[in-house]
């Protein structure tokens, strides 16, 4: 408390390149850096809180015992799961760190993946924050289990980007790939190839969607430098209720890239008057349907290449 207080005081960067055990409830006033050897260990039910600036040049992990939402920073800061943990090696169960990532990520800044991140529970983003970087989601679930899923589908979720690396994962890893509940005026764009359960199993199932770009790519030909053993999805991209049945979607854009897949390729179920979105993109070499909307008031279908 008084090296943080002396650093605030003095307007220096306050470093850490030690453990700190907390013995209360901690807010750091001062700019941090933590360089390698630093770190912060929770002791009791403590929390730690930044007021200031947080640099963690070496991405090491900085926080170790602490819970989802343990650790706040008021300025807006891009976080690693590293920070907390996570190891990235697609084999070890990253979930816990990933949980704590997002906890501590403020509304609307980013998570950042650089690595490969293995998951055995449901991964759940339940606010607006951005994903991004080159790492992945590798989904070990199970088919009982969806592997991503954005929102409650009670509280909207608006103006986000989700852009790395993509969602992989081996035969039988998830129920569905991706799900995203309640979700408008946003943009995706990764790839999805992940064994989904069988036949019903979604690569991107969408429980509604309004102004969004949707940019999937989902392939069982293509490896995306991740897996020679991802298996893709059994279908591909869905719009529709968590029931299977009509749901609200306008103005939104798909430029997707989607082949191979034993069941359908873009499937979207239009409540009402809803409709009115934009598709292109390709859609090639489907079991099922490339391409099936029904419902709805129109649709504009332009620059599209579907082949049986």
């Amino acid at each position: 408390a008084l090296a943080d207080a002396d650093a605030y005081a003095d307007g220096k960067l306050l470093v850490i390149d030690k453990n700190w055990t907390l013995v209360a409830n901690t807010t750091l006033t001062a700019s941090v850096k933590r360089i390698p050897g630093g770190s912060f260990t929770k002791a009791s039910t403590y929390t730690l809180t930044f007021s200031g600036s947080f640099e963690n040049p070496s991405n090491g992990q900085a926080f170790i015992g602490f819970a989802a939402g343990d650790v706040t920073f008021s300025v807006g800061t891009t976080i690693y799961p590293e920070w907390f943990g996570a190891v990235g090696d697609k084999v070890t169960n990253d979930i816990s760190a990933l949980n704590q990532a997002v906890a501590s990520t403020r509304a609307y800044n980013d998570l950042w993946l650089n690595k490969r991140y293995r998951i055995a529970s449901q991964f759940t983003v339940n606010k607006a924050i951005n994903i991004k970087g080159p790492g992945i989601i590798w989904l070990d679930v199970g088919t009982s289990v969806d592997g991503v899923v954005l929102g409650d589908g009670i509280t909207e979720i608006n103006d986000i980007r989700w852009e790395f690396g993509g969602i992989f994962g081996a035969v039988s890893s998830c129920g569905n790939a991706f799900v995203a509940k309640l979700v408008g005026r946003s943009t995706f764009d990764f790839p999805i190839k992940a064994g989904t359960v069988a036949s019903t199993g979604r690569g991107a199932w969408l429980q509604w969607g309004v102004c969004n770009n949707y940019r999937f790519k989902m392939s069982t030909t293509i490896n995306y430098g991740y897996g020679e053993y991802s298996d893709g999805p059994a279908n591909g991209v869905e719009l529709s209720t968590s029931a299977g049945a009509a749901t609200v979607g306008n103005a939104n854009t798909f430029n997707c890239v989607i082949e191979g897949l034993l069941g359908k390729g873009l499937y979207l179920l239009y409540s009402g008057s809803n409709g009115n979105d934009w598709i292109y993109g390709t859609y090639e070499l489907m079991h099922g349907n490339g391409i099936h909307v029904k419902g709805g008031t129109g649709i504009h279908i332009t620059d599209t290449y579907l082949e049986a």
